[in-house]
């Protein structure tokens, strides 16, 4: 009777030892997408964005509607290359690919 009794509380210990390392475990991974992922979608979508806002008054000043379009289009460039800078910082391992793309952007811009 008392073997048992030991057995059932060692394998209640053995389950929380492992219920707690799988709790930290999930904490980690719960940390990495809301410090790091999160920021880095957060960065990409508003580069995109402020993109094809830059690429929407580049069609409307071609279209002759130049009103506060120089301003709009410098504010928008100014915030994609913020953003592309945010998204190199977090992502290291993309900087070479995150350089060209503002490259690309300047281009746009210098054009």
């Amino acid at each position: 009777m008392s073997r048992g009794f030991a057995l059932i509380i060692g394998l209640c210990i053995v389950i929380g030892i492992t219920s707690v390392i799988q709790i930290n475990s999930l904490n980690s991974s719960i940390n990495d997408l809301t410090q790091h992922k999160m920021k880095t979608v957060s960065s990409a979508d508003e580069a995109r964005i402020q993109m094809e806002n830059i690429l929407r008054i580049i069609d409307q000043y071609e279209d002759g509607d130049t009103t506060g379009s120089i301003d709009d289009f410098n504010g928008r460039f100014t915030l994609v290359i913020d953003n592309l800078e945010k998204l190199s910082q977090l992502n290291p391992h993309l900087e070479y690919d995150i350089n060209i793309i503002i490259e690309y952007a300047t281009d746009i811009y210098n054009v």
